[in-house]
């Protein structure tokens, strides 16, 4: 399976992943052809991006850091934690926590010890799976440079309910897809403070958790936000989540926009480290975050294409490879697909990501 976004060319592919509908029923199976209706439907839903299978090698089941079942009820927990909070009804703490324990224990079964992330999010769930994600990288990377212990876990907390302070955005500020204005700049990084004083207000009074809402936005140099602090008063919490916030925002689809690859993020986040973000943060997260997720479609030096299959814990950057085509562009027997690690093909290079298959390729399929 591959993520496609709705936009480009969807009709006529074959749906990889199942879609449910708000009460868990499948709105749509996995093999099912994409037809207009269909493609429509789920834009009505607010899908940007769905899974299909790749003409060129349809059994390919990308990997997934975090188990399906943990994903759902840690979106379902967030979204009902934030649905409560807006009505001003009790919250059950516990069950936010019993959800990081869970994705803490997936993260420790990681086979390969290299995270890759789901993408496929909704308009209107963007922000609980975007929060979700966060919680994945912050607590695997307060775990890889502080190990376990009572404030993995606060860090975990304090990631998934970090954007909690959303609620008291409009939507139509949220969902803009264009350019913002200054003054609904402004309200949008009311966020940051107002989500710090809920998470004050529902968490136990020595918990550091409400630290990460608070100070995700913050940057080393001072020009971040609310309040404009500089490396010496940003904590361990802070510096992990903002890199974390970043790299899950500038890789997930928006209305406005198409969201980049991971290794663009990663250029992205190195750019900034040393100056606006923690250098070593970004270097950890560089080196246990797919730069190749599985599914995407590659061109190698040698002119032969191929789909990333998998992650090699020996470097994110160099993934394994399925080869689907000769040099000549020759679509390769299945029987023939070679799969290689590219970690040991040191002469060969990822040369360009493809978005789609050459329409010559695509005719020998």
């Amino acid at each position: 399976m591959i993520l496609s976004r709705i936009d480009n060319g969807a009709v006529g592919k074959i749906l990889g992943h199942n879609i449910y509908d708000d009460s868990g029923r499948p709105l749509l199976k996995s093999g099912v052809r994409l037809n207009e209706r269909y493609v429509r439907r789920l834009k009505e839903k607010g899908y940007l991006s769905v899974y299909v299978r790749d003409e060129l090698a349809p059994d390919l089941v990308p990997e997934e850091t975090i188990d399906t079942e943990t994903r759902k009820r840690a979106v379902g927990s967030v979204r009902q934690l934030s649905q409560r909070m807006h009505l001003g009804e009790s919250v059950d703490v516990g069950r936010i926590s019993s959800v990081v324990d869970e994705i803490v224990e997936d993260l420790k079964a990681c086979p390969e010890g290299i995270i890759s992330l789901s993408s496929m999010k909704t308009v209107d769930d963007y922000t609980f799976e975007h929060s979700v994600n966060v919680c994945i990288l912050s607590t695997y990377l307060w775990w890889y440079l502080y190990g376990d212990g009572c404030p993995l876990i606060e860090m975990g907390m304090g990631a998934l309910l970090h954007d909690v302070g959303k609620l008291a955005i409009p939507l139509e500020i949220l969902l803009k897809p264009g350019s913002l204005t200054r003054e609904e700049y402004s309200e949008v990084k009311r966020h940051a403070r107002v989500g710090y004083n809920a998470l004050r207000e529902i968490l136990p009074e020595n918990s550091r958790s409400p630290m990460v809402a608070g100070e995700h936005h913050e940057r080393l140099d001072g020009s971040g936000y609310p309040l404009g602090i500089d490396a010496d008063r940003i904590s361990r919490f802070g510096r992990i989540a903002a890199v974390a916030d970043i790299y899950d925002a500038v890789t997930s689809d928006r209305v406005y926009r198409d969201g980049m690859r991971s290794h663009e993020a990663m250029a992205l986040l190195a750019d900034m480290a040393g100056t606006q973000l923690d250098a070593e943060i970004v270097e950890i997260l560089g080196a246990r975050v797919a730069h190749y997720p599985g599914g995407t479609r590659v061109s190698l030096g040698n002119g032969q294409l191929g789909i990333v299959v998998g992650q090699d814990q020996r470097s994110s950057r160099r993934p394994r490879i399925r080869l689907l085509t000769d040099a000549s562009g020759a679509v390769l027997p299945a029987a023939k697909a070679e799969e290689i690690a590219l970690f040991d093909e040191p002469q060969l290079e990822i040369a360009e990501v493809l978005d789609e298959y050459p329409d010559e390729v695509l005719r020998q399929a």
